[in-house]
């Protein structure tokens, strides 16, 4: 239901729409009591018949109602009119990040630092008082344009309810790009999931692309859940000062990120300035680093971006935001990120169905193992490599080749050529990745284009092994680098050489 300049609703007198998403319409409204204009927001209409999705809606728009804060968008009113809910806020009249990133491109480092301080401080008031925002990402992120004062940073949306196992929108990529693996994977949330947000939204404010990107949503759940957050440094080199604050931010289990947003505020200023000092840590205990993968030959290495690209544009930055103060201290060491929980061979488990769907159709391609056991010591007579490298090349074809005019013989074969954890995880899964192959018309091939042997042992070795993969769906053009990495354990099993564990090397 799109309304026109001078329609009526619930009171409001209509002067044109602001925007629409699949959260809702957004239009500029005269207020029914007072000489004002405010945001109206307008729900989709399926969301009135859901009686826990309203129970949530009024309480947490009551809840945001109460909120005053200088970095939040008031909420005025909230009710129900021809079968649609609605919320009505302020207008703020200016622009938003996302707009912003899309007409001037990467915005400069001190307005980025100025940002995330007011909407970590935003947040960390909200978290307070019992409300999770659940949706940060740039387009919330209000920027008032600059009259009597200095532009204004604000955080819009609170008060919007989402389901606890919702994730709007998973055919559009831009909605699952900010979304912590706790909700894809319909787990209990808290403040830390905002905080991944902030820290994936600081990341594309910074890079002008997001950290986890693709040609579907699909790809992008999938790194969500199983892949390491990129190195910022490695877009921006200036930047790499930051890499061990975005590699906590981003941790895959909540226990290994910041315990408040202002924390990783307060912690990604410091290493990009130097002015702050990071935060103590008050929440709960990061896991212990993970250790380095052992080391890949030089063949299967990437070179790092050599500069930069021209000077960023520029852009009217406000004063730094004092807002409310953040705890400080001595900066502990980053730890490396904490997986998530994972099943018996370190697939990811993952506990909606509707995600299962979407992000299972792919699994083939994103199937990451955690890092093999270390395989016994070489016997005195040496094991002949060549049949565990040429089995290794066969299984990394198999596991990226997929046609779903095909899908069960091409399924069927990765069964045939794996073995122990691995298998277990594809047969265990072979349903719901079949139906999906099918239902997303996937197609896919590979050739391996190098292999090499990085451990020998006695009826064990593993083997890097670099694919290329092509797809044959213009939707799925790019859910691939040029060439994946992929490292294989490759046991003997009788007279037949099979893999047993898988982990993407980066």
């Amino acid at each position: 239901m799109l309304l026109a300049t001078g329609d009526e609703f619930a009171g409001y007198r209509i002067q044109r729409l602001l925007g629409s998403d699949g959260t809702g319409e957004v239009y500029l409204a005269q207020d029914p009591r007072l000489p004002r204009f405010d945001a109206l927001k307008i729900l989709p209409a399926h969301l009135a018949t859901d009686i826990s999705y309203r129970q949530r809606f009024e309480r947490e728009a009551d809840l945001a109602a109460t909120l005053s804060h200088p970095h939040i968008v008031a909420v005025h009113d909230r009710g129900e009119e021809r079968g649609r809910l609605w919320i009505s806020m302020d207008f703020v009249d200016g622009t938003d990040a996302a707009r912003l990133l899309r007409e001037s491109g990467p915005i400069p480092v001190p307005a980025v630092l100025d940002i995330v301080d007011a909407v970590a401080d935003a947040l960390d008031y909200a978290h307070e008082r019992g409300l999770l925002h659940r949706d940060v990402k740039p387009a919330n992120i209000l920027l008032s344009t600059p009259q009597h004062g200095p532009r204004r940073i604000l955080l819009s949306d609170f008060g919007v309810a989402r389901r606890a196992d919702e994730v709007s929108g998973l055919t559009s990529t831009n909605s699952v790009s900010y979304v912590s693996p706790e909700q894809l994977t319909g787990q209990q949330v808290d403040r830390r999931s905002d905080q991944y947000s902030l820290a994936l939204t600081a990341y594309e404010l910074l890079c002008g692309t997001k950290p986890f990107d693709g040609s579907n949503a699909a790809t992008v759940i999938a790194q969500q859940l199983n892949a390491a957050p990129p190195r910022i440094g490695g877009v921006r080199p200036d930047l790499a000062a930051a890499d061990p604050v975005f590699t906590r931010a981003l941790a895959k289990h909540p226990d290994g990120r910041f315990a408040t947003c202002g924390e990783f505020a307060v912690a990604l200023r410091s290493s990009l300035t130097g002015t702050a000092p990071a935060p103590v840590v008050t929440g709960a205990p990061a896991a212990a680093p993970m250790a380095p993968p052992a080391t890949v030959p030089p063949t299967f290495g990437y070179a790092e971006p050599a500069g930069l690209a021209p000077p960023y544009p520029p852009f009217p930055t406000s004063p730094t935001v004092a807002g409310y103060p953040h705890p400080v201290g001595s900066a502990p060491p980053y730890p490396a990120p904490t997986p998530m929980k994972r099943s018996r061979s370190g697939v990811v488990g993952i506990a909606v169905p509707a995600i299962l769907a979407v992000l299972l159709a792919v699994a083939i391609t994103f199937a990451v193992a955690v890092p093999g056991r270390s395989g016994p010591a070489p016997a005195a007579a040496e094991p002949d490599w060549e049949p565990y490298v040429a089995a290794a090349k066969t299984v990394a074809e198999a596991i990226y080749t997929s046609d779903y005019r095909t899908v069960d013989q091409d399924y069927q074969r990765i069964l045939d050529i794996t073995t122990g954890p691995l298998h277990d995880d594809f047969k265990e899964h072979a349903d719901v990745v079949i139906d999906g192959t099918r239902s997303l018309e996937g197609v896919s091939s590979a050739t391996a284009v190098g292999a090499g042997l990085e451990k020998l042992g006695t009826d064990r070795a593993d083997v890097i092994v670099a694919v290329k993969v092509q797809t044959g769906r213009a939707s799925w053009r790019d859910p691939f680098p040029d060439v994946e990495r992929l490292r294989l354990t490759i046991e003997r099993v009788g007279d037949e050489y099979k893999a047993s564990r898988m982990q993407e090397v980066r």
